[in-house]
């Protein structure tokens, strides 16, 4: 039987007839299943959460820089970049939602569009490029809780704060609907916020200003927040995995539909096998403690990706699911 060859210009127009948002409802299915059906790590009964942006350089051609536009360095060079913002699972390791929009768009509008995303049961970890009244007041409108890092100087309010010498205080933000609509263009029903703002003294002497929703001083105490911050770092961590373990940037295609594939599908295939290993570390942890071992040991994230390639196929494609998970599990 002569064997089936698809050539280079089939797939191609294959590949057109496919839509990026399959992988998007991918990644949605994929953690509504987790978190109904697994039991996720928390903070205080609080799913722990943290956004952070970044941007990508894409491939440069008339439909990318017609959808994403143009850049220019300091140099005068023309490149095509887009921004990503990623909101992640800090305790959990995952994705929770991510999108990728043109370079132009600010890391507050990209949040703006993902806080639908968000739930009560959520806290939402900023660093202090993010904090401003109307996503407080956004966040809250939505019943999210969050906790974010700001400058000193970023309202009057903590500016009066820093000055008494107190360590943690509720204050209420405010601000004029000039100032709302020039951050953020819809509606907010909240005009006031009230915010809890605490100062911890770092190993470096300096004075680290967070504001968050969490008031109750007796459930969440002052101490709780030294920690609680250092916990954002894992979504930076996320964004090196994402570019140099999973290569989100190495696109097999160089329209704006192919790239939102390749971007979509990455994040899918790095979930999976994130979610697929998560029940290995506890017997990591066993073999170490049974054999004595001087040193923890953990998975390796990139042998895990590694063999995540050759494995996500037969997953969608086999009916014996089981047998190619428990290969997996032996492989990494």
């Amino acid at each position: 039987m002569p064997e089936k060859i698809v050539t280079k210009s089939a797939f191609s127009k294959a590949r057109k007839k496919l839509k990026h948002t399959v992988f998007v409802e991918l990644l949605k299915k994929l953690q509504d299943h987790y978190y109904n059906n697994i039991k996720a790590k928390k903070w205080k009964g609080l799913y722990l959460k943290a956004v952070d942006g970044s941007t990508l350089r894409l491939p440069k051609n008339k439909d990318t820089e017609k959808f994403f536009g143009v850049t220019k360095d300091k140099h005068g060079n023309c490149s095509v970049m887009a921004r990503v913002s990623q909101i992640y699972d800090c305790l959990n390791h995952i994705t929770n939602d991510a999108v990728l929009v043109p370079y132009r768009v600010s890391e507050n509008e990209a949040l703006a569009g993902q806080v639908n995303t968000l739930s009560p049961y959520d806290l939402l970890l900023l660093d202090r490029n993010y904090p401003s009244f109307p996503l407080f007041s956004l966040l809250r409108e939505k019943k999210v809780h969050f906790c974010a890092r700001v400058p000193k100087n970023k309202f009057n309010k903590i500016k009066d704060f820093c000055r008494t010498g107190k360590n943690d205080e509720i204050i209420e933000l405010s601000a004029s609907q000039r100032k709302i609509s020039k951050f953020y263009p819809g509606e907010i029903s909240q005009k006031t916020v009230k915010v809890r703002v605490i100062k911890i003294k770092l190993s470096t002497g300096e004075d680290e200003i967070l504001l968050t929703s969490l008031l109750d001083k007796n459930k969440y105490k002052t101490s709780v927040f030294r920690d609680l911050y250092k916990q954002r770092w894992g979504v930076e961590e996320d964004f090196k995995v994402i570019k140099h373990r999973v290569e989100v940037e190495n696109f097999s295609g160089r329209s704006t539909e192919s790239i939102l594939q390749d971007f979509f599908a990455k994040l899918f295939s790095k979930n999976l096998a994130i979610i697929l290993s998560s029940g290995l570390n506890s017997d990591v942890e066993e073999r170490c403690r049974a054999q004595n071992r001087k040193y923890s040991y953990k998975l390796n994230i990139t042998n895990v990706l590694s063999k995540m390639k050759n494995t996500i196929v037969k997953l969608f494609t086999r009916e014996k699911t089981d047998e190619y998970i428990n290969k997996f599990h032996i492989l990494i």
